[in-house]
């Protein structure tokens, strides 16, 4: 039952993923990021509501219908949340407004999980999902004065051209990847990465048991370690302002970290340089994100946008249950020898990244200008 509601949570997002850059592009941006906040909240009531009125049967019913409409409101919210960005901080502030972003989300994400058992124990579970229903509807509020400017295309999007302009904007996006060889490969990579990181937290709890011997309170160590390294990460890429020329060396050296991280965590075996590792796995990972998503936003133009990054949130989103199937079988086939496993995953990030070395088009777009929001 858990496995089906993760699923109904990350699959609706993949599927319709490129059509919600589709609507990003056409419709307010702004009204996207709101009512997407608004029929959230609504659907975390619901579920409270069928909570305290239905049986078991019928909410868990409920549960796995609100977990869809996540899906759904999510494949639009990012990608309209994303190209509104540049349009609200000149080209200069973009890095450091990413870093501040994605900083917030993280600190705040590890935060949650380490007091949601204790939140859980103290009022349960319906209290939580009705504070967390009330919190959308607080975003929503605090969304709807907020000013973002906007390109509107020439021709306006209604219901009567609707599957026209679906198919045909939405092939746009996925040309306008596909027409520019560094973007194409910048994809190339994200996937890749995408694909061999996700099985981490298959691996790690294995790995952890039987070739450190630790128990559960040191995968919460590693957690904390990854946390940490975060942190750290943030506030490096928010606050340094890394030269145009270092970019594409910066975003190597971040991805070569988590490759050279998941050999040398499989090669030594030992708690302590576990621990380490990880931070600096973790510490890798927000600098790569910003990297890409700052280059991303900052060369390419508004009316286009959010048709791209859905591309990007898509590959990320849709390749994660694939991996996640893949490495249990992949796990079990090597008789859950963990450390194989990672040499693979970390070989697999260096030949990638190898292979992105020798590539000057790859280079000279993420160095490339980036241009001032609208």
């Amino acid at each position: 039952m858990m496995g089906l509601i993760m699923m109904a949570a990350s699959l609706p997002g993949a599927l319709v993923g490129p059509f919600g850059g589709t609507l990003a592009d056409n419709l307010s941006r702004k009204h996207i990021i709101v009512w997407t906040d608004v029929i959230r909240g609504i659907a975390c009531v619901g579920f409270v509501a069928a909570i305290w009125m239905t049986d078991v049967e019928r909410a868990l019913l409920v549960l796995f219908c609100a977990q869809i409409v996540f899906g759904l409101c999510g494949a639009a919210f990012g990608p309209a949340m994303g190209a509104s960005i540049p349009d609200l901080v000149p080209g200069a502030r973009l890095q450091t407004a990413n870093s501040l972003m994605q900083g917030f989300s993280s600190v705040f994400m590890t935060l949650s999980l380490a007091i949601g058992g204790f939140l859980y124990a103290w009022v349960g579970a319906p209290i939580l999902f009705l504070a967390n229903g009330i919190s959308y509807f607080i975003s929503a509020i605090t969304e709807s004065f907020v000013r973002i400017p906007q390109k509107m295309p020439d021709t306006p999007f209604h219901l009567s051209n609707a599957v026209d302009r679906f198919r045909s904007d939405t092939l746009a996006g996925l040309k306008y990847v596909w027409a520019r060889s560094g973007l194409r490969k910048l994809f190339l990579v994200a996937a890749v990465l995408n694909f061999v990181i996700a099985p981490l937290m298959i691996a790690q709890p294995i790995f952890i048991r039987d070739f450190l011997g630790r128990g559960t309170e040191f995968l919460g160590l590693c957690g904390a370690a990854q946390g940490v390294g975060a942190i750290i990460g943030f506030a490096f890429v928010g606050a340094v302002k890394i030269p145009r020329r270092l970019r594409s060396l910066t975003f190597m050296c971040a991805n070569g970290a988590f490759g050279t991280s998941m050999i040398l965590i499989a090669w030594f075996q030992d708690a302590l340089a576990t621990l380490l590792l990880l931070g600096i796995f973790g510490c890798a990972m927000p600098i790569a994100n910003v990297m890409v998503q700052t280059v991303l936003q900052g060369t390419t133009p508004s009316e286009i946008r959010g048709r791209v990054l859905s591309v990007l949130i898509t590959l990320a989103t849709g390749l994660m249950p694939i991996a996640m199937g893949l490495s249990g079988i992949l796990i079990d086939w090597v008789d859950q020898q963990i450390p194989l496993f990672w040499y693979f995953c970390g070989g697999t990030i260096i030949v990638t990244l190898i292979y992105l070395a020798c590539s000057r088009d790859f280079h000279e777009f993420l160095n490339a200008e980036l241009t001032e929001g609208q």
